[in-house]
């Protein structure tokens, strides 16, 4: 098990097979970061905060950019919780809880394997711009964790590693046993205007302090933790998730095979709740000549916009191959001696947050079955532009 954020999700272990970053406009990266305005919702106005809270959207699928219109169009529940807080409203502390965990700002695994590290994953919501989450552990020897920025980044680099480094933070050891947990929590509003678009601003200072307490298991193993899964059923949604596509990429825009993994859970509902970490080795007349890792995540909301699946919750990862001939987009007679060998592992799997399950099983997939099904899912336009965010990871 590594831990800390995935590997960048096109990363390659040689450095000589990354392409350069696409040129990503700012609006599209303040649209990430939750900094564009979007449509008023006024038929929320008159329900309870309570209710209110429970409509919020997970963080990551609160809004989504309509390519027609060019703006971004959020969820009503976030305008209008953002609207509550701009004008005065304070939840509760039973509230503010509810809607910092609900919408998985705060995200803490209820069993953890006693060999790694602690960790806990923090996301700033679109309701909260300008802000920052921190979390001050009571118990001895765990370290404080926060998340978000209190002002507007127009770095989008500088923000992706903010986002980045908050999404898996390292506390310390725990002994095996039941363990509970306790944080003083405090949410700061920063300066939320900005010299490119008007910004919406909550009251500058801090909006909330209090507590939470998660009780917690350390367990021996990490099957313990995250249980294994696998069968017919799992494996055909693991089959169906892998494909391969073709791509102009790097400086020089050589023609290049790249491995994707994009779970449509729509589609699988099978796979919901499992992580998918794949060792892909690829297989010439049976023959390994490359072997890659593949991690299904959330992490790069750039990287998500390549996913065509249709479910709300997406992940996707992908990566460029060395071995596969590009001459197999277009030769299929040259596709029977090559196949993928694929295994199910644990690397990465508690970054995983919603995952209760891994997929434990192996897979051999004929090269041409993960090219035609990449067709198949994406139609004759191909995924478009591939995008993602730098790392440091």
């Amino acid at each position: 098990m590594t831990g800390g954020v995935p590997r960048s999700i096109a990363e390659s272990k040689e450095p000589r097979t990354m392409p350069l970053l696409p040129q990503v406009s700012l609006a599209l990266l303040l649209f990430i970061q939750g900094g564009v305005p979007a449509p008023d919702s006024q038929d929320l106005r008159g329900i309870s905060l309570d209710a209110l809270i429970q409509r919020l959207p997970r963080v990551g699928s609160e809004c989504q950019w309509d390519s027609v219109k060019r703006e971004r169009l959020c969820d009503p529940a976030t305008e209008e919780i953002q609207r509550r807080l701009i004008a005065g409203t304070r939840p509760t502390d039973t509230q503010w809880r509810d809607a910092l965990i609900g919408s998985g700002s705060v995200r803490i695994r209820s069993k953890w394997p006693e060999a790694v590290p602690f960790a806990i994953s923090m996301r700033m919501p679109a309701w909260l711009p300008a802000c920052e989450i921190r979390l001050q552990p009571r118990n001895p020897g765990l370290k404080a964790a926060k998340a978000g920025l209190l002002y507007h980044s127009t770095c989008g680099t500088y923000s992706g590693w903010v986002y980045q480094d908050a999404l898996y933070q390292e506390l310390g050891t725990l002994p095996l046993g039941r363990h509970r947990l306790e944080f003083d929590v405090v949410v700061e509003a920063g300066d939320g205007s900005s010299f490119l678009v008007k910004m919406p601003e909550l009251p500058k200072g801090v909006i909330w302090e209090g507590s939470m307490t998660f009780d917690i298991e350390i367990v021996a193993t990490m099957d313990d933790a995250v249980l294994p899964s696998k069968g017919e059923e799992v494996d055909a949604g693991v089959r169906e998730s892998l494909g391969i596509a073709f791509a102009n990429w790097g400086e020089e825009g050589k023609r290049t095979a790249l491995l994707v993994l994009d779970p449509d859970l729509s589609a699988s509902p099978n796979l919901v709740g499992v992580a998918l970490s794949l060792r892909i080795e690829v297989l010439n007349h049976g023959i390994p000549v490359e072997t890659m890792q593949l991690f299904a995540n959330d992490y790069d909301q750039l990287a998500l916009g390549n996913s065509v699946s249709k479910a709300s919750q997406k992940a996707i990862a992908f990566r460029t191959s060395e071995k596969i001939p590009a001459d197999l987009e277009m030769s299929e007679s040259a596709h029977a001696s090559w196949t993928l060998r694929v295994t199910g592992t644990t690397e990465d799997v508690l970054a995983g947050w919603d995952a209760t399950r891994y997929w434990a099983g192996t897979l051999e997939i004929p090269i041409d079955e993960a090219i035609q099904g990449e067709k198949r899912r994406t139609g004759p336009g191909g995924r478009g532009l591939w995008i993602y965010s730098p790392s440091r990871r």
